[in-house]
């Protein structure tokens, strides 16, 4: 499955892409612990504490995902005003939810590499060594992340990159 294909379903692609994305983690990891999302949460759609041990780590572990419906120009480059927005989700993620060790970016096309910079240089920017968030991945919607596990992807692992 294409994920911007999810543009010709009814309704807002930004909201059928959040509630797919939601529905692959809940489904794949929801019984590693407690997936909360509060309306208008800065920075992440929804995250999850990890109660019991698996493939998302220890207890004691926050998970926070974020998904940005940007689709992507030449070269699957991000626009200056995409990468504002990762970056801002970036910082208020930290800021707002206590714990949180590991922050994924969704998006419906695989990103250039460059976009892990931008990830990187914003979790340095804002202290993430503080809060200890570690990594960073990718739920991409090509078909090479699909065939590999689009939920794996979602852990931060597969075909994921990695900040």
């Amino acid at each position: 499955m294409e994920l911007t294909d999810l543009a010709r379903l009814p309704g807002a692609a930004d909201k059928n892409f959040e509630a797919l994305t939601r529905a692959i983690v809940s489904r794949r990891y929801g019984r590693l612990g407690t997936l909360r999302e509060r309306r208008n949460q800065p920075g992440v759609e929804f995250y999850l504490h990890v109660e019991h041990p698996g493939v998302l780590g220890d207890p004691g572990r926050v998970w926070g995902w974020s998904c940005k419906w940007f689709i992507l120009g030449k070269d699957n480059e991000l626009t200056s005003a995409q990468r504002s927005q990762i970056e801002d989700s970036v910082a208020k993620a930290i800021k707002y939810v206590a714990g949180l060790t590991d922050f994924v970016l969704c998006l419906p096309q695989r990103p250039a590499k460059t976009v892990s910079y931008v990830v990187r240089r914003t979790l340095s920017r804002y202290g993430a060594g503080n809060v200890e968030l570690d990594r960073a991945g990718w739920l991409v919607g090509d078909r090479q992340a699909a065939d590999s596990g689009a939920a794996d992807a979602a852990a931060g692992r597969g075909n994921a990159e990695h900040a």
